[in-house]
């Protein structure tokens, strides 16, 4: 379930408006603090914080190795990065 949530990429600075919980234990649940976030523009991960400005910051080394170690994690990321590759190819 999706849930309105301003928050921008630490990364790009995309804003958006909308936040769903991606992680296995926390699947359509409003987002908390330590959940990850796959941002739509970059495809870069993230990680909840409602102590940032913002309301993500950036993966620790730890963050990194564990999502990059994580088949669900990395399934999701190539979804994006097929979807993305599609519409790209659409707009040329």
């Amino acid at each position: 379930m999706a849930v309105d949530q301003i928050a921008k990429c630490p990364h790009c600075h995309y804003v958006f408006n909308a936040a769903e919980g991606i992680d296995r234990k926390n699947i359509d649940e409003t987002p908390k603090d330590g959940d990850y976030s796959l941002c739509i523009n970059c495809g870069r991960y993230s990680i909840f914080a409602s102590n940032t400005h913002d309301g993500l910051r950036p993966l620790t080394e730890a963050e990194k190795i564990e999502a990059f170690h994580d088949s669900y994690l990395r399934g999701i990321w190539e979804s994006w990065r097929v979807v993305t590759k599609n519409r790209r190819s659409k707009m040329t």
